[in-house]
């Protein structure tokens, strides 16, 4: 694809971030057609057009192709905003599309990156990391929850198509940085979601309750630091870094003091979460890497003690 030409984007996933994403990907000028799976929602969305409810209650409507069969699309890169648990689905269904489209993926926690890279190729796979909050409010609304920053790179450093996305979220008011060593950012942002989504969802409570309650900020902190060791052990972070991420964790609780984390919100809805992509993810690597994790463990078997309608309560016992 020449340098030049207009990208032909899919986002494949329409909940709070793929839409949010998709919203300013039009704001921009950009031609996106949104991949949905359920009839309905694409439906709605025919119907109402995208909704963004800005920060300060406005309203503003965009006009967006929409398809319920990501397969028959031709694109040149597909944005991957589905839920971790689904990643290895959507890569087939990217695979299956005419010419094997390029993949971005604006996901939550740690390894899509290896699951798009091992079914697509890695020289395909781009990672972001965005701190852009969103709230899904029906299928055809999302309300923005705040400014962020939003961070682009191949999977494996360089990728040309990096700087291109960059202007393009850029030209849509984001915050864009386009990095060599994405690992790195996809880590630092998942010690925040290890400490803030499976102690919020555990005690039904908003994301400023971890700086209100001591007990939540002892587990929350105990939690990215083990993960911290983690991945100073499989030297992703160094030292420095690793200890950071308790602070960067703290500071987000502050800024988004009353919002309800993503894992909340699932709990809350009865769906799946992603523990096993952020907790479990730790746990998994800190036992091949002989290193204690308790904490981590004990989030990730309340959390699916919760998934199995095991709990009574606000909380498990």
């Amino acid at each position: 694809m020449d340098g030049a030409e207009p990208i032909r984007i899919g986002v494949l996933g329409a909940g709070a971030v793929g839409k949010l994403t998709a919203a300013a990907l039009v704001s921009s000028g950009m031609s996106v057609r949104l991949l949905v799976r359920r009839q309905e929602q694409a439906a709605s969305l025919r119907q109402n057009g995208l909704v963004l409810v800005n920060s300060d209650g406005k309203r503003l409507r965009f006009p967006v192709a929409v398809s319920a069969d990501p397969v028959a699309e031709a694109v040149d890169l597909v944005m991957v905003t589905v839920k971790s648990i689904d990643t290895e689905q959507a890569a087939r269904q990217v695979a299956a599309m005419p010419g094997t489209p390029c993949v971005l993926s604006l996901q939550n926690g740690l390894g899509n990156g290896e699951t798009l890279a091992a079914l697509l190729g890695p020289e395909r796979v781009l990672l972001g990391v965005s701190t852009y909050g969103a709230t899904a409010q029906s299928d055809y609304e999302v309300a923005a929850r705040g400014s962020g920053e939003l961070v682009v790179g191949g999977y494996l450093g360089c990728h040309p198509l990096a700087d291109k996305l960059a202007a393009i979220f850029s030209k849509a008011g984001w915050n864009v940085r386009v990095s060599s060593d994405m690992q790195r950012e996809v880590w630092k942002k998942a010690l925040v979601n290890i400490g803030i989504n499976p102690v919020t969802a555990i005690h039904r409570v908003p994301n400023g309750a971890i700086l209100e309650r001591p007990d939540l900020r002892q587990i929350a902190v105990a939690a990215v630091w083990e993960a911290g060791q983690v991945a100073q052990g499989l030297g992703v972070l160094s030292a420095d870094e690793a200890a950071a991420g308790v602070e960067r964790m703290l500071l987000v609780c502050r800024a988004t003091a009353a919002n309800r984390s993503s894992m909340l919100q699932d709990v809350e809805k009865g769906r799946r979460t992603e523990i096993g992509s952020l907790n479990g993810a730790v746990v998994r690597m800190a036992d091949e890497l002989s290193v204690a994790t308790p904490v981590n463990r004990e989030l990730v078997n309340r959390i699916r003690q919760i998934e199995a309608g095991n709990c009574d309560g606000a909380y498990c016992t």
